[in-house]
């Protein structure tokens, strides 16, 4: 592990180099305000709460911003991440901005140090503590939305490297479920995709809390996650010994990793036992669930293709009494079409058969 004198000296380094790059009025001035300021050895509060957890925190959302490859401006990915925090540095000449939010105390800060912002940025730094609440008409955020949408998620990401001091830094603490959904889901690039995760975030992150179920498999706090990467592995198993492959890898993640969305606000942990929500009783015609997951991603504006619909409405096989209904055709016949719905079947199957056993 690097000494932490050393880590604060590499972090400066590597700030201040990527603000150089930046042709910006106003850089000059903010880089002489985190030079002469405690921008470098300062902490964080919920998080990397140690000296220069500041600017490691700062570098660590630039870092995640880069690894989703969002193909948004460079420079903004530099200054919404760097700079989100930046009043929590601190400096006499400018410690009069206290008024706020840390959001809104940062771009004050910014605005005093003559800093010309690019569009979106502004938002982007006063809003990151919030994810997007809307759901926009034009199916996909626009530009300005989607950097203050990824800067929010970085933020969180990166937060979670650092939860106390400097000592319990874990070097595989990104290996959690929820950073391994996202990142899945991320890596599609399909659009939409942002505003499903933004709504998984909902409710205090219910998805990822939520059991796969009441009394089978994955009937624990966080079952619901566990049970759609297991699913995930499996097919990715199966996909990969595939001779021939009619469809892509995303197909995989997004049919695994979302064949049962619908359930993060059906079940519940309630006084430390999973139970069905107010919300499942609603529905209770409408399971087995395919049909539901799939209308919430459409709502959603999540694109999919006929297929992984199919997909995600008959992963139950047989026992999708719901589909069978609607569409009035048996899940053999519909698996014998398509690979993908019968690869979906066969990993939910065997993931859920595997939960059983160990429990």
């Amino acid at each position: 592990m690097i000494a932490q004198e050393d880590l604060i000296a590499k972090t400066k380094e590597e700030i201040l180099s990527l603000l150089k790059e930046i042709n910006r009025p106003g850089i000059d001035n903010v880089i002489r305000y985190i030079t002469v300021s405690n921008y470098f050895r300062a902490r964080c509060n919920s998080h990397h709460q140690f000296r220069g957890g500041l600017a490691v925190h700062s570098l660590g959302v630039y870092n995640e911003f880069k690894k989703l490859k969002t193909n948004l401006p460079e420079d903004s990915i530099r200054i919404v991440s760097l700079l989100h925090d930046i009043c929590k540095a601190h400096h006499p000449e400018y410690d009069y901005i206290g008024k706020g939010h840390h959001g809104i105390r940062s771009v004050m800060l910014l605005k005093a140090l003559n800093l010309k912002f690019a569009s979106g940025e502004y938002e982007a730094i006063e809003k990151h503590m919030h994810r997007i609440q809307h759901t926009p008409s034009s199916k996909i955020y626009n530009s300005c939305e989607m950097l203050r949408h990824y800067l929010h998620q970085c933020d969180h990401r990166d937060a979670a490297t650092f939860p106390g001091g400097f000592n319990s830094f874990v070097a595989d603490s990104r290996k959690n479920l929820k950073y391994q959904f996202d990142t899945l889901l991320y890596s599609t690039k399909r659009p939409g995709i942002e505003i499903v995760i933004d709504h998984l975030y909902r409710h205090k992150e219910a998805f990822y809390k939520a059991p796969a179920s009441v009394i089978h498999h994955n009937n624990f706090e966080g079952g619901l996650v566990k049970h759609s990467m297991e699913v995930y592995r499996e097919a990715k198993k199966m996909y990969d010994k595939l001779v021939t492959k009619d469809f892509d890898d995303d197909s995989v993640i997004l049919c695994s990793l979302l064949h049962d969305v619908c359930k993060y606000d059906e079940y519940e942990i309630k006084n430390n036992h999973p139970a069905r929500t107010e919300k499942y009783k609603e529905y209770k015609e409408e399971n087995p669930h395919g049909l539901k997951s799939l209308r919430l991603l459409c709502r959603w504006h999540l694109e999919l293709t006929e297929e992984e619909r199919e997909a995600i409405i008959w992963h139950m096989g047989k026992h999708a009494k719901d589909a069978i209904g609607k569409y009035g055709r048996s899940y053999e016949d519909v698996a014998s079409q398509s690979m993908l719905v019968k690869l979906i079947h066969d990993a939910d199957s065997i993931a859920s058969k595997k939960a059983e056993k160990k429990k």
